[in-house]
């Protein structure tokens, strides 16, 4: 009796949910996904000019989404306390305006309890304070990117104090990318000394704003694609706690050995791709003891030494692609017995330098793609350590029998996008040498595709062409197997191919499992 009492509830509680969910705001279209957690979120979106009316939302018992999009249709948006009821619980909020739109001060605070995520944009002109932020103490992250507020400030002037007394307390995350900002005073971030993440990115800044040295607790900093010239001695030196500094875009040039200064024991990301160095920045680099991810990638580099990469750090990743001079044979040796990840693709190689990459002893992934090797020769991997490789973009024709000899077995291995046809440089390996190809392009869906991969035991996934390029098959669909089995007259299964793997909704699987109990107690 206890069961048939749980299922009726159940039952009731499931349908009361979905009635729930039909309610839906005039002009919008609603939609429910999976939050990070597994969550049901619901989404609404209203494409319209002017705020519909909200209060359907209330009674679902969901998190919510909600994005107001007014610029499309170029309509001018009037955003007010009085749309957002109380008891209205929204968690994320979109609002893409233009210059029309209109923000009331405090136009928020009546989602206080519940707003964790905004996001104003595209174009919008917003008051200099930005008061229609005020009272959000919970808000966590805060998207203000791609406005105009200071398009037509002249180059000279500055961007003053923008959440002064504002009340958020609680925010974390500030994205200002494409704002056309070129100078912040220093007290530009009074208020949200609490931020743990800025993207600053996209704007006119010529140099590192001293405003942003005031934000003790920044973990990420984003300046990438700014007009900095220069980086002066000690830029960064408050922000102890920083773990990921982004600067790409910049041609600053040559870096002092203080660039970093106050960074040493917390730096674990540097991004330096296209910021105009001439050699690797070892002296600035050496004392970053937590160092674990590099991009030094596209940067007209003159020459690579001995010690190019000789310092306190011990280095994960590094990607060098694009990088257009010879390497010198010992560049890696201070960092072998650490890189687990390398990228050397879009370089000048005209061979795999097997010499400079066997005493890497820990590397796991190496990627080639784009360089100019065409012909992979006999044991040319021979003693390197990475279980995974990417071939990708080469104007690869030949693999020679054995150059895949001596490695550290199984491996993986990418080939898309070469000049190969076939798969014929896998027969002569032993089973369980290679874990999984992926192919894509030039080779040809066959007979001869299949045999050996069967033979080693390894998966195959991505597409071939079929009769010639004449169309491309993916090697996870149904037509791929139909077309093999009757060309070939072979059934094919898992692990040749990538079966498609089938979803079912959590709550389906709930009830099922309840009218299941049930049943089993009626019959006992």
């Amino acid at each position: 009796m206890v069961s048939l009492v749980v299922v009726v509830y159940l039952l009731v509680h499931v349908s009361t949910v979905m009635l729930v969910e039909d309610k839906c705001p005039p002009s919008c279209h609603c939609g429910k996904k999976r939050g990070p957690g597994h969550e049901i979120v619901t989404v609404i979106r209203c494409s319209t000019g002017s705020v519909p009316d909200l209060s359907p939302l209330k009674v679902n018992p969901h998190s919510k989404e909600l994005t107001l999009d007014a610029y499309r249709n170029d309509n001018s948006l009037d955003i007010r306390k009085s749309i957002f009821q109380s008891g209205l619980k929204i968690r994320r909020l979109v609002i893409i305006g233009g210059p029309k739109m209109s923000l009331q001060d405090a136009a928020f605070v009546n989602l206080d309890d519940s707003l964790v995520s905004l996001r104003v944009g595209n174009e919008v002109k917003f008051n200099t304070s930005l008061t229609f932020l005020r009272g959000l103490s919970n808000l966590v992250r805060l998207q203000l990117r791609n406005n105009k507020q200071y398009w037509t400030r002249s180059p000279g002037s500055q961007v003053v104090s923008l959440f002064r007394d504002l009340g958020l307390y609680q925010l974390e995350e500030i994205d200002m990318s494409s704002c056309f900002m070129y100078k912040m005073s220093v007290d530009v971030f009074r208020g949200v000394e609490s931020l743990t993440s800025l993207d600053l990115s996209g704007n006119r800044l010529s140099d590192v704003p001293m405003a942003v040295n005031r934000l003790i607790r920044l973990r990420k900093l984003d300046l990438r694609f700014n007009h900095i010239k220069s980086l002066q001695s000690g830029a960064f030196s408050k922000l102890r706690k920083l773990q990921s500094l982004l600067l790409v875009g910049n041609e600053f040039g040559e870096l002092v050995p203080d660039t970093f200064s106050g960074l040493e024991f917390s730096l674990l990301t540097l991004d330096l791709q296209l910021t105009g160095q001439k050699v690797i920045p070892t002296r600035a680099l050496r004392r970053l003891k937590a160092l674990k991810n590099l991009n030094i990638s596209e940067n007209p580099f003159t020459s690579m030494l001995a010690d190019s990469f000789s310092g306190e750090y011990c280095l994960h990743r590094l990607d060098m692609h694009y990088t257009q001079v010879e390497f010198h044979p010992n560049m890696f040796d201070s960092q072998k017995d650490c890189l687990r990840e390398l990228s050397l693709y879009k370089t000048k190689l005209t061979y795999i330098p097997r010499g400079i990459l066997a005493s890497l002893s820990k590397l796991k992934r190496l990627e080639f793609h784009g360089a100019d090797i065409n012909v992979l020769k006999n044991d040319s991997l021979s003693g390197i350590k990475a279980k995974s490789i990417d071939l990708s973009y080469l104007p690869l024709s030949e693999i020679e029998p054995g150059a895949f000899n001596g490695l550290n077995v199984p491996v993986n291995v990418t080939i898309v996008g070469t000049s190969l046809t076939n798969l014929d440089f896998v027969i002569g390996y032993e089973p369980g040498t290679f874990e999984k190809i992926e192919i894509e392009g030039s080779i040809i869906c066959d007979c001869d595709l299949v045999k050996p991969l069967r033979e080693l035991g390894c998966v195959l996934t991505g597409s071939c062409s079929k009769e010639h390029n004449v169309s491309v098959m993916d090697l996870r669909n149904d037509e791929f197997r139909n077309y093999l089995s009757e060309k070939c007259l072979v059934e094919l299964s898992p692990p040749v191919c990538l079966s498609n793997t089938v979803h079912i909704d959590h709550c389906c699987v709930y009830i099922l499992l309840m009218i299941g109990l049930i049943l089993t107690d009626f019959i006992i």
